[in-house]
């Protein structure tokens, strides 16, 4: 009798192990079906949250340039907090924030932009925001007043080149007025390190950079350098025109340097002309004033500005 049992049990617990399973993989297709839903769901919200945002992010990098020289509004008769600085580093940053200092003639900036949406995105163009150049209605007059005429200064050296990348190079010439969209810089720019102090920069624009506009798919990059030159002093911010799917807009990017404001602009001071004084490194000693005697006069090094198609 008991032997007659036994395959009824096992035949019964198999149809009840059966049963637990077949529920089980119920509740796992029915807890996927979910989970896929809700990744759906979730990817339906991120798209909609891209389409309704910026369409690229904006990422700055290392600048591909180092200024040759600063100068200050201020003549300075000690060097205070920097005198023992050998290499430009946090704390040399920190005294040309406080001092408010402003690199003479030209300034450089690298970021890398990236398509975030489905549509493609087409960088359209870049112009200068909120460009003031207060004397430069006194332009023609070689004796011009101007606020930056106290010392110059020849920064330390800066560790590390960093490495170069294909990037499209543009510029500007922020001194003159009717110049401000962006312009392709075709050769013979400034490259990383290349600080002569007795040689000035030569800077050579050519055809505007509406006329070579860059297409990205979402998730592409491309990275740009731009450099800023002046003859003036003056005070800038950069823009970017920016085409995804049926929007236009104009997307803020900022151009502000570690010993700046971090309001998101730049300024320049002007070259070619005698500053008050001169502060300048001394190989593993710090900074300091030339000796009294020195042939070494406090001309700020300028930047020449050529192209084959300067005016609109």
């Amino acid at each position: 009798m008991l032997a007659a049992l036994i395959p009824t049990v096992i035949f019964g617990s198999i149809a009840v192990y059966q049963g637990y399973r077949a529920t089980v993989a119920a509740e796992q297709s029915a807890d996927a079906d979910q989970a896929g839903k809700k990744r759906d769901e979730e990817e339906d919200r991120k798209n909609k949250e891209l389409d309704q945002g910026p369409p690229v992010t904006v990422t700055a990098g290392d600048s591909p340039m180092y200024p040759t020289a600063f100068a200050l509004k201020e003549q300075r008769f000690h060097v205070g907090p920097i005198a023992n600085v050998t290499e430009w580093d946090g704390k040399f940053n920190a005294w040309l924030k406080s001092e408010e200092a402003r690199p003479v003639g030209l300034y450089a900036v690298r970021f890398t932009v990236k398509a975030l949406r489905d549509d493609t995105t087409i960088i359209q163009d870049f112009k200068l925001k909120d460009r003031d150049c207060p004397f430069e209605i006194a332009g023609v007059n070689d004796e011009k007043d101007v606020n930056y005429k106290g010392t110059l200064v020849y920064p330390p050296p800066m560790g590390g080149s960093g490495a170069d990348v294909t990037r499209d190079v543009l510029g500007f010439d922020v001194g003159q007025y009717d110049e401000n969209q962006a312009r392709i810089v075709e050769r013979g720019y400034p490259k990383r390190g290349s600080r002569i102090n007795s040689k000035n920069y030569e800077l050579f624009l050519r055809q505007r950079f509406v006329t070579k506009t860059v297409v990205l798919e979402r998730n592409d990059a491309r990275t740009f350098d731009v450099y800023f030159a002046s003859g003036l002093e003056c005070t800038f911010g950069l823009q970017m025109n920016v085409t995804s799917g049926g929007t236009d807009s104009w997307v803020d990017i900022d151009i502000s340097p570690s010993w700046g404001d971090g309001k998101g602009g730049a300024a320049l001071a002007p070259g070619y002309r005698q500053y008050s004084n001169l502060v300048r490194p001394v190989p593993g000693k710090g900074m300091a004033f030339p000796p009294i005697g020195s042939p070494e006069r406090p001309f700020a090094p300028g930047v020449d500005v050529t192209g084959s198609d300067i005016t609109p």
